[in-house]
């Protein structure tokens, strides 16, 4: 039961990434007809959209990571023994941490690259006109 609230956390959790490069890339929609406008390639706007959101999925992951493993940290040794009065080891899966993480990079990173390719199919001067 366990695993199957943890794939389902997993699975709202990779639904929001999603959304969320997708609100990203939409807002940038604009800019990067402008650019094609003033001469870049429609496969360096990709590239550029790509690297936007690899670094930023890294540095979240990163940080993800790091407040994760902390909180667990402070439920084990601090909280554990002044609520329940009993003490277990911590013990980090690296590797599945490891799988978790680039899963979720590769995940987010696909779905910017598919975002990307429908956003730069439309007309440039369309997206150019539309006003959010």
């Amino acid at each position: 039961m366990t695993y199957a609230l943890q794939a389902v956390a997993l699975l709202i959790g990779l639904l929001g990434l999603s959304s969320t490069l997708a609100a990203q890339a939409i807002a940038r929609t604009q800019e990067l007809a402008m650019l094609q406008l003033l001469g870049l390639h429609p496969a360096a706007c990709t590239r550029l959209l790509l690297l936007e959101a690899a670094s930023s999925l890294a540095l979240a992951l990163l940080w993800g990571s790091m407040l994760g493993l902390a909180l667990a940290w402070v439920l084990i040794e601090v909280v554990n023994p002044q609520s329940f009065h009993w003490r277990m080891p911590m013990r980090i899966p690296v590797g599945l941490m490891t799988l978790a993480i680039s899963g979720v990079w590769l995940i987010g990173v696909f779905s910017c690259l598919a975002l990307s390719k429908q956003l730069l199919k439309q007309p440039m001067l369309q997206s150019l006109k539309q006003d959010w």
